[in-house]
């Protein structure tokens, strides 16, 4: 999600694979229910005047006019839709391709059109933009400014003989001004060469978002008072994968692609050990995929120094940019590593580092410690701005991907590139090693109801 900008990919490993159950699915024993997806990063605009604007919770906003905040509802009245502004309200923002999100190339409909949306481990929805979409691009000039190109990356539902639209609406709205209103439908939805028949998808009718979302998070989190089989879910009723779960491996910043496994776990993408977690619930008693985080530490090479030591509550979410924490960590890490304001930039700046200067973050989650290289953790700025920024001493300044936060505590993909992460939603358990940077070799295992192979409870859960 993060300033990588190059087309999206999927890629299905089911060669071989002709038959199909009557969900549309092909069938598979357990040793083959792995499903392996190729993610690669997108690029998504930001407005130049603000600190930040970034990817969050699977939206990645464009510019627009003031809305009320409201909670996520749902209009279960037939036919009343919930009411939109026919014309919205466009801010003349110059906006510049800063920061990205990863992408999943999907096809929906019959005949199949093509999407590519946003993988979001943090939300549960699967939602793609409609192409009468007010907010779609109508010149060259719009799609600069990063408004919605709807000539691609829009779904067209008089185009498919096999979309139903359910008769029931929604309206979402984010702290950060996005909202999203639409209908509920399903369709035929292929990834390379799966099919899965009656999938439920929202059409985004009226949104401001610049891409759709593919949610893979649990599907009490799902913006909808009827509850669905999500596309996890629908893996392993129709026999696709034996437990509702999957690893992420997002690989280095630099990657051309990243990696999902649904169903399973490539022990040849990380290094060091696997260790399991268990999620923290809500006070309602539903799962997110949220961990505690112990402790954060900064080592510069030669010394390492803990920046905090109380511990808290993280969501683990591919659909966030940055990694957001309390100001009480951000501080002193910024401080730590040198980090400063800089004027017109939107983020704190530090010398870029080399990628062997040995200096990281290191994050863990009860004895389970995960190492993040400062050259990872920094973005290039004059890269993805047309615009050279510089420290006081004249060095190139890099954007530090870690800022405060006082209520969403997220690692997003400034963390999650340096995690293998396997969300095991079927035990409510999430399982982290150190990523294995720019790997090229497999040794896949299927994730069974049991839990995940090879994993092992973190050091200090274990005497518990």
């Amino acid at each position: 999600m993060i300033f990588h900008t190059l087309v999206g990919l999927a890629v299905v490993s089911l060669a071989g694979v002709h038959a199909y159950n009557n969900a549309g699915l092909p069938l598979r024993s357990a040793a083959e229910s792995v499903i392996s997806l190729q993610i690669q990063g997108q690029r998504g605009p930001v407005a130049p005047n603000e600190r930040v604007r970034s990817c969050v919770n699977g939206v990645c906003p464009v510019p627009w006019g003031n809305m009320t905040d409201t909670e996520n509802v749902e209009n279960e009245a037939a036919g009343s839709a919930p009411a939109s502004s026919a014309t919205p309200a466009i801010r003349p923002t110059e906006l510049n391709n800063l920061y990205s999100y990863y992408g999943v190339d999907m096809q929906i409909g019959t005949p199949p059109q093509p999407v590519t949306v946003q993988l979001d481990t943090g939300s549960s929805d699967f939602w793609v933009i409609s192409n009468k979409n007010p907010f779609c691009a109508k010149t060259s000039e719009d799609i600069q400014r990063g408004w919605p190109n709807c000539s691609t990356n829009v779904f067209d539902y008089t185009k498919s003989t096999t979309w139903n639209f359910t008769r029931k609406y929604f309206h979402l709205s984010y702290g950060d001004d996005t909202y999203i209103i639409g209908r509920w439908g399903t369709d035929v939805v292929s990834m390379g060469d799966l099919r899965l028949d009656q999938v439920r998808v929202a059409l985004g009718d009226n949104t401001n978002s610049s891409q759709g979302v593919f949610g893979i998070g649990y599907p009490q989190e799902e913006a909808t008072l009827d509850k669905y089989m999500n596309i996890p879910v629908l893996l392993k009723q129709t026999g696709l994968t034996q437990a509702v779960a999957y690893s992420l491996y997002l690989n280095d910043i630099d990657a051309t692609a990243g990696q999902i496994l649904f169903g399973g776990v490539d022990h040849d993408k990380y290094t060091g050990t696997l260790y399991t977690l268990p999620i923290v619930k809500t006070d309602d008693g539903d799962p997110r995929m949220v961990v505690q985080l112990e402790t954060v530490t900064y080592n510069d090479g030669k010394n390492a120094s803990q920046i905090s030591g109380e511990g808290i509550n993280v969501l683990l979410d591919s659909g966030t940019t940055l990694t957001m924490l309390p100001p009480s960590i951000v501080t002193p890490l910024y401080s730590a590593i040198g980090a400063v304001e800089i004027p017109d930039a939107p983020l704190y700046g530090v010398s870029c580092p080399s990628r062997d200067s040995g200096k990281m973050v290191q994050f863990n989650f009860n004895g389970a410690v995960i190492n993040v290289p400062l050259a990872e953790l920094v973005l290039d700025l004059g890269e993805e701005t047309g615009k050279q920024f510089t420290m006081p001493n004249g060095d190139k300044a890099c954007g530090v991907g870690i800022v405060p936060s006082d209520s969403d505590l997220v690692l997003g993909d400034t963390f999650l590139r340096s995690a293998y992460v396997v969300y095991d939603l079927e035990n409510d358990q999430i399982s982290l090693a150190n990523t294995n940077f720019n790997s090229t070799t497999t040794s896949i295992e299927a994730i069974t109801p049991s839990g995940v192979p090879g994993t092992v409870l973190a050091p200090s859960l274990q005497h518990r």
